[in-house]
């Protein structure tokens, strides 16, 4: 599947996530442009690489948060995994 992520996605629902994320928001939204992810991380400005996979999305957080990955729904639909669990969608204004 080839997918442009260019754009921004914004969290749509949290799917009954567990720990932190359940109580605070720590990723709202995420903007892709060229090879960069820019997201504020728990009120962080972040910017970090990230690499399409098949159907996944590879952020390189080079810290301790360590790798986020996102499964490509199709080309306005994120699904993250972990702890930044829950759908995001790409924001058509």
């Amino acid at each position: 599947m080839q997918v442009n992520l260019n754009g921004t996605f914004f969290r749509a629902s949290k799917n009954d996530c567990a720990g932190f994320e359940k109580q605070f928001k720590l990723i709202d939204k995420m903007e892709f442009k060229g090879k960069y992810c820019h997201f504020d991380y728990a009120s962080i400005k972040m910017t970090d690489e990230y690499e399409v996979d098949g159907n996944y999305v590879y952020i390189n957080i080079n810290n301790e948060i360590g790798i986020l990955s996102m499964e490509i729904i199709d080309q306005g639909h994120l699904e993250g995994e972990g702890f930044i669990h829950g759908a995001f969608l790409i924001s058509l204004v």
